[in-house]
């Protein structure tokens, strides 16, 4: 038996993809990710953010369309369709032939990290990074995440 197609039924357009980022909330020792040692247990308290930073992320993340998850370590995530992204950010999403979305601003590749100028000033002074994550192959297996 073949599939029926309803006419009434609305096709998905890349548009309507649902993808996930990673908001990174700035320290607040003022530490910066660019130039520090690697995260790791000892130097983890460093580079939390304070209550009130998460919550004013979160919620300007919120009141922009974004589904927001729960803080943990230095990060959160954001989740929308491809569209809210691109919006609210200014930018383009293209995915590579792996599968990996790639930023793009102004016409020029920015790799995974979204640039944070069209958001307003008391989200960038919050926020240290948005950005996506590349796929992670599981164990040599070709499950992808």
């Amino acid at each position: 038996m073949s599939p029926v197609r309803r006419s009434d039924a609305r096709t998905r357009t890349p548009a309507d993809e649902v993808l996930s980022a990673v908001v990174i909330v700035r320290a607040a020792s003022g530490r910066r990710l660019a130039g520090s040692k690697p995260i790791d247990t000892t130097t983890l308290p460093g580079h939390r953010a304070s209550a009130s930073d998460v919550a004013t992320a979160q919620q300007g993340c919120a009141a922009r369309g974004f589904s927001v998850g729960d803080y943990v370590g230095i990060s959160f995530a954001i989740t929308a369709a491809r569209s809210v992204f691109e919006q609210q950010f200014g930018v383009q999403l293209d995915r590579d032939a792996g599968g990996d979305i790639h930023v793009v601003h102004d016409g020029k590749p920015l790799g995974l990290e979204l640039p944070l100028d069209r958001l307003p000033a008391s989200l960038r002074k919050v926020i240290d990074t948005v950005t996506f994550t590349p796929r992670v192959e599981l164990h040599g297996t070709g499950t992808m995440l």
